[in-house]
């Protein structure tokens, strides 16, 4: 006890010293690590600083072999879940589905086609045009004449196919079906979202196997639509974007357009071809008639204030023209087949809405004076015939998972797939259905006022004596929905 007390009041008799105030407030540090952290975080949800964040797709910018190997497992199982790709369409069985398309139910790869090839190869130059839509390209006004009289002269001069129709509304749908073959309808996501790796062959692919130098342009800038991650993958080896593009035309406000000046991006690419062995494979993709639209020189100027649709397609029409003029001048044309089409229509027609199907009502030219004779086809055909219609012109040698079949086969049953996020369509002879929210609509091209009739899938009921024309193509819309979500998500679509 005694010691107890002792020790205490010693303590009590100690003298400690206030702890000392604190360091004074560093802003410049708090502010380093406030930026530092800020850019930490967009580097972990967005994995980029451009306008697009990273996606699986990004994995195939070196190329399309290398990108399978660099692709993140955890970040693709993040997009899987993301986009809810395990929510399969169940209208029916894939073998039904199968058997109504007329598929060999027992093939695990039943879209791939073995293309023969041809000793003689062709050059080829896909000019994909930024909406071009058939309700303003290759058309007579009744005021002020055609939008678009170099493409109607080049039209009276190649193999015209009137009655084309996009897949979708969206430009980078309208691509991946061009060079890719790949429907964006039903279940089947668009390129950059998930299905990448079940994906092995595009056009630049089979291209590049035959000893083509491949080449993709687009007008806007290289990371736009992330085009310089999709090219790519499949299979085009050289891209150039917007920061590639010098000007040459003399523009009010040069930098006026966010998608480029179609008629410099025309040139520059006439300018690789000039310095690009034979035989090759070109693509470009335009994008001044894409909203909004910039202030254009004389004589396109019709509204100064406000340019119209009607003004930058003249000048995109202008600018197509003096392309294919530069062209015949060099050596390679003789030798070269252009192919001259939309990647999707315009909705609008003078302030008014397209109805389905003539929003996804698109032109495609098949230019070749040497090889094609000019014609007039009016059967109708779809964005999903480009691709096997190409690789039949260019002489190309290889099996490529396709849907479409060439244009020229005119004996072939040609369908038009449409779809968008909300509704997918079907068009087909005199009929077309488009299904939102598991509901049919149809109508014949008559005009007919757009029934609403439940649908329940049944196989016999498609091959009944009793099954209407009409119907086989609203149970043909299911069946193509289910078996191209099926093939995708079981990694059946090619190999």
């Amino acid at each position: 006890m005694f010691f107890f007390l002792k020790q205490k009041k010693t303590i009590k008799n100690l003298n400690f010293n206030p702890p000392p105030p604190p360091p004074p407030l560093n802003v410049y540090l708090c502010v380093t690590r406030l930026v530092i952290i800020t850019i930490a975080t967009i580097i972990c949800v967005r994995g980029s600083f451009t306008n697009k964040p990273l996606a699986p797709i990004d994995a195939f910018a070196y190329g399309d072999e290398r990108g399978k190997l660099i692709m993140n497992g955890a970040f693709t199982a993040y997009y899987h879940y993301k986009n809810d790709t395990d929510k399969m369409p169940k209208y029916m069985s894939y073998a039904d589905a199968a058997t109504i398309l007329g598929l060999d139910t027992e093939a695990k790869y039943p879209l791939v086609r073995s293309f023969a090839g041809s000793t003689s190869k062709h050059n080829v130059v896909v000019l994909i045009m930024e909406s071009w839509g058939s309700a303003y390209v290759g058309r007579e006004r009744a005021i002020g004449g055609s939008f678009t009289p170099e493409f109607d002269k080049l039209a009276k001069e190649g193999a015209f196919f009137t009655n084309c129709y996009a897949v979708e509304q969206r430009s980078v749908d309208g691509i991946q079906s061009i060079i890719g073959g790949i429907p964006p309808v039903g279940n089947a996501f668009s390129i950059g979202e998930y299905h990448e790796p079940k994906f092995h062959n595009g056009l630049g692919t089979i291209a590049s196997r035959n000893g083509f130098d491949t080449i993709f342009v687009q007008t806007s800038k290289r990371r736009s639509y992330r085009l310089d991650s999709i090219t790519k993958f499949f299979g085009f080896k050289r891209y150039f974007g917007m920061e590639d593009i010098p000007l040459l035309l003399k523009y009010p406000v040069p930098k006026a357009s966010d998608t480029g000046w179609d008629y410099d991006g025309l040139m520059f690419l006439k300018g690789q071809l000039d310095n690009t062995s034979e035989p090759f494979l070109a693509t470009l993709f335009s994008g001044t008639t894409h909203m909004p639209y910039p202030p254009l020189p004389a004589p396109f100027n019709t509204y100064n204030d406000k340019p119209q649709f009607g003004d930058v397609l003249r000048y995109s029409d202008y600018s197509l023209g003096e392309f294919i003029k530069a062209a015949k001048q060099e050596e390679w044309f003789k030798n070269t087949i252009f192919i001259i089409t939309a990647d999707h229509a315009m909705v609008m027609d003078d302030s008014r809405v397209l109805d389905y199907p003539e929003n996804y009502h698109i032109p495609l030219l098949v230019y070749a004076p040497a090889f094609v004779k000019p014609a007039r086809y009016d059967y109708m055909v779809s964005q999903l015939d480009i691709l096997p219609t190409i690789i039949e012109l260019a002489g190309l040698k290889g099996d490529i998972a396709v849907i479409g079949k060439s244009v020229f086969d005119e004996n072939a049953q040609h369908y038009a797939f449409t779809g968008n996020k909300s509704s997918s369509g079907l068009l087909y002879g005199d009929y077309f259905v488009e299904m939102s929210e598991n509901i049919i609509f149809n109508s014949p091209y008559v005009g007919s006022k757009l029934l609403y009739k439940p649908l329940i899938p049944s196989l016999a009921v498609y091959n009944s004596a009793d099954a209407t024309e009409e119907l086989k193509v609203a149970y043909e819309l299911l069946a193509y929905i289910q078996m191209v979500a099926e093939l995708l998500e079981n990694d059946r679509w090619d190999y």
